[in-house]
């Protein structure tokens, strides 16, 4: 009956380290699948500027976006 007890006492550990795993692995996966549709890279900007400076760029960027 002991040997029973220990058994179960060390497979309830590793059910539950394998839930927190199983849990953790779930939480990255979700995080990575948002992290594939956002705004930065959805957005396309096309900017025609010819003899203007660094800031005419910038101005125009900050316009279209």
């Amino acid at each position: 009956m002991k040997k029973y007890e220990q058994f179960c006492h060390r497979s309830s550990h590793f059910f539950k380290k394998m839930a927190l795993i199983l849990i953790l692995l779930a939480i990255c996966s979700e995080s990575f699948l948002y992290a594939h549709s956002t705004y930065a890279q959805q957005i396309v900007l096309t900017v025609n500027i010819k003899n203007g400076s660094l800031g005419d760029v910038f101005s125009s960027i900050e316009k279209n976006s």
